[in-house]
């Protein structure tokens, strides 16, 4: 039966990569070889194993006990994935350019001041001929719900040739760096094939992206190119596949949990954030007459929800809120594994972009 299953979900694959492109491919198929993998056998294990009373002949309704230890964890290397990815990559080429140049060119646009929207776009964009390593494949049996985890890490570190033209002067990027890691979650547990009930693919946290930047934004941060560029592409893929964004499946349309309801995951708590007060700020406002000084304000990142505080008018030690109480914001927290993120600007004015003091 498991193979059998497999094989339709290698078909189902196949669909998903329309809407969603490689990433639902490459897990699809992972799931399918993963279950080639795991059909081979019947375990009952005492103490840890799913246990199902025996059928009886008149056909009655099964009667069965979820017996669950602690987590337990499982490692294993993922090569094959790597090969598909070489195989496929002249198409995620393609599909990232395209990619690139309609929704991360317009977020960029949307990010400048009014008076340089439109003034940054790409051209001859080639990504290289190295492909991202994935792995090592993490695996946890999650008590107590029957909930199986895998975590699968992504590394990419290429050379690339992309143009940019930045407000009148030509740049490029030359180097990518991009750290992340999937997560996939297969629930509720059944006593069926697929013997889950659906599949959900995310990331806990917004992935980690260096560029290397060539010509004169190398030695000059035109605008806060840096920043603009870093975030925008970085926003993009958190609104497809950062928590509480997330690619989802329903396999068993019998059961009370729908596809709506896998896309759009409960949090499990609030994580509430206060900013009281900073200290020594870097000087990014300098002055011809008198001491330099900074408009701070904070932006903190939490899966896909941003907040930015009010605006401290020229102070490198700034404090927030009425009599100093704070500014507070409470973010809904979707995995145990996400992390906040915090930085501090120093507003600019004049169509220049905000400067990153620091985070």
């Amino acid at each position: 039966i498991c193979y059998s299953w497999a094989a339709m979900e290698l078909t189902s694959a196949y669909e998903l990569i329309d809407s969603h492109g490689v990433l639902a491919f490459a897990v699809g198929l992972f799931a399918g070889m993963l279950f080639c993998l795991c059909g081979g056998g019947r375990r009952n294990v005492e103490g840890g194993e799913l246990t199902v009373a025996q059928r009886p002949v008149e056909r009655a309704p099964v009667k069965f006990t979820l017996q669950h230890p602690s987590v337990r964890t499982t490692t294993s290397e993922v090569v094959w994935i790597d090969h598909l990815i070489q195989d496929m990559w002249p198409r995620i080429q393609a599909f990232l350019r395209t990619l690139l140049t309609d929704s991360i060119e317009p977020a960029i646009s949307a990010a400048l001041p009014h008076a340089l929207s439109g003034s940054i776009y790409f051209s001859d964009v080639s990504l290289g001929t190295t492909t991202p390593a994935f792995g090592p494949l993490v695996l946890r049996d999650r008590a107590p719900d029957g909930t199986i985890e895998l975590r699968l890490p992504f590394h990419l570190a290429a050379d690339i040739q992309v143009k940019v033209h930045a407000m009148g002067a030509r740049v490029g990027i030359k180097k990518l760096k991009l750290d992340a890691e999937f997560v996939i979650l297969l629930k509720p547990p059944m006593m069926k094939p697929p013997f889950f009930g659906g599949m959900q693919i995310f990331m806990a946290n917004a992935p980690d992206l260096d560029l290397d930047f060539t010509g004169l934004a190398d030695v000059l941060d035109i605008g806060g190119l840096h920043h603009i560029v870093k975030s925008a592409i970085t926003d993009v893929v958190s609104k497809i596949l950062v928590l509480p964004h997330c690619i989802a499946s329903d396999l068993n349309p019998d059961d009370e949990i729908d596809e709506a309801t896998l896309k759009s995951p409960d949090p499990i708590g609030i994580l509430r954030l206060t900013v009281w007060k900073a200290e020594n700020l870097r000087v990014g406002d300098r002055s011809l007459v008198g001491p330099g000084s900074s408009d701070p304000y904070v932006v903190a990142l939490l899966g896909c929800t941003r907040w930015t505080s009010p605006v401290v008018k020229k102070n490198l030690n700034p404090v927030w809120g009425e009599e100093g109480k704070g500014v507070t914001k409470d973010f809904p927290v979707h995995c145990e594994s996400q992390l906040m993120r915090i930085q501090v600007f120093d507003e600019d004015r004049g169509g220049r972009s905000d400067d990153l003091i620091g985070q």
